[in-house]
């Protein structure tokens, strides 16, 4: 088994792409060649077919997030939202924010007169209390 450089460019480019072993067998017609396709790699790039396909997948994934990047500051405002999420863990805050009003609304409440909020009822609860008639005890003895 032989390849032209034009095959190794073809391998590279799927390897970048994230295509697997398989993959890669199956489109240079060297199906059930797996171990002496590896061998090969070793061979010619001097590191195991893993490491060779780790790099070539890390080049992918640099140049795909390039990409978003352009694609994103060239206006397109959805990749902008979406790589703000990825990158800087933005997210959406309406529905969190509207929760957060409806728990700041102020409570107030009318007892014998004397309007109560959140942050007044317990003192007014509590002059309120000491104004009231105490009921009246017998001691028995």
């Amino acid at each position: 088994m032989e390849f032209s450089e034009e095959d190794w460019r073809r391998i590279e480019k799927m390897l970048i792409s994230h295509c697997g072993i398989d993959e890669i067998c199956g489109a240079m017609n060297i199906v059930g060649k797996e171990k002496e396709f590896k061998k090969l790699v070793k061979d010619k790039f001097g590191v195991s077919f893993e490491k060779y396909k780790e790099v070539k997948f890390g080049v992918g994934n640099a140049l795909l997030k390039m990409k978003q990047l352009e694609v994103a500051l060239n206006g397109d405002r959805f990749m902008l939202m979406w790589l703000g999420k990825q990158w800087l863990l933005q997210r959406d805050k309406i529905v969190e924010e509207k929760a957060m009003e409806m728990d700041k609304s102020i409570k107030i409440e009318i007892v014998n007169g004397v309007p109560l909020n959140n942050e007044t009822e317990h003192k007014v609860n509590t002059d309120i209390q000491r104004n009231l008639p105490q009921p009246k005890t017998d001691t028995i003895m």
